[in-house]
């Protein structure tokens, strides 16, 4: 296995920066990253739908179409998150890259891929257990090791090192980031549950697919965010201007 030599941290833009321009970025490329997501936001919102309480009568008949939301979503999450932050970098560093070629470049490299995530999720997990500390050490060292697999085709082992060495002396603005954007989306979606208490019919499923769409949102700004920090760390990359809105 080839070894990933530490590289210094290069300097950073601040955090509300950082978050700023992935929004600028989210809402800059909307209706092409909402095609991206289609697939996933029928299956969200059928599945906000289903519970409640408009939903087959046959038990099997509602598992199955349950079942096949959850595949369709976990599978448009993987490829879209893949196409998003290659369209992401390559705009940043050139000026863009239609998200239907992010697609096609993403497709052949779905299965390692989730191999990757896998390992990525069990990271977290296993340290978020343990008494929460150890994963504030552990997550925001492997913060970018997929946009990492994704940016400079190394293999898996290497990604998770080169994202250790990027992030080193970043680890707690990481944390940061991470920390307001959840704040943000849980918050939206507080207020959205107690409208959702106050209401029935309509204004319920109103409240519901708004839900669907916030939680959406904050998660297409992060899965942007973790490669605006790639490259504003990455050596040899630009470090992306405040008031510079690249299109995919």
């Amino acid at each position: 296995m080839s070894t990933v030599a530490a590289t210094p941290a290069a300097p950073a833009l601040p955090i509300w920066r950082s978050i700023g321009q992935s929004v600028v970025i989210l809402l800059g490329n909307l209706p092409a990253i909402m095609q991206l997501y289609a697939p996933m936001i029928v299956a969200l919102l059928l599945m906000a739908l289903m519970d409640t309480g408009l939903k087959p009568e046959n038990p099997t008949l509602a598992a199955a179409l349950y079942g096949l939301c959850g595949l369709v979503t976990a599978i448009n999450s993987l490829i879209g998150a893949m196409a998003l932050q290659l369209a992401t970098l390559r705009s940043l560093e050139t000026g863009g890259l239609p998200i239907g070629e992010a697609c096609r470049q993403a497709l052949p490299r779905v299965l390692p891929f989730i191999l990757l995530v896998a390992i990525y999720l069990v990271m977290t997990g296993v340290t978020m257990a343990l008494l929460f500390v150890p994963f504030l050490f552990v997550f925001p060292a492997i913060f970018l090791a997929p946009v990492v697999w994704l940016a400079e085709r190394c293999s898996i082992p290497d990604a998770f090192h080169r994202s250790a060495a990027l992030t080193r002396g970043h680890r707690w603005r990481i944390l940061g980031i991470v920390v307001i954007t959840g704040i943000v989306g849980y918050g939206a979606n507080v207020l959205l549950m107690i409208a959702k208490s106050l209401s029935g019919g309509l204004e319920f499923l109103a409240a519901e697919a708004v839900a669907v769409v916030i939680s959406l949102l904050v998660n297409l700004t992060l899965t942007i965010l973790i490669a605006v920090v790639y490259a504003q760390l990455g050596p040899g990359r630009p470090v992306p201007g405040a008031g510079h809105n690249p299109v995919l």
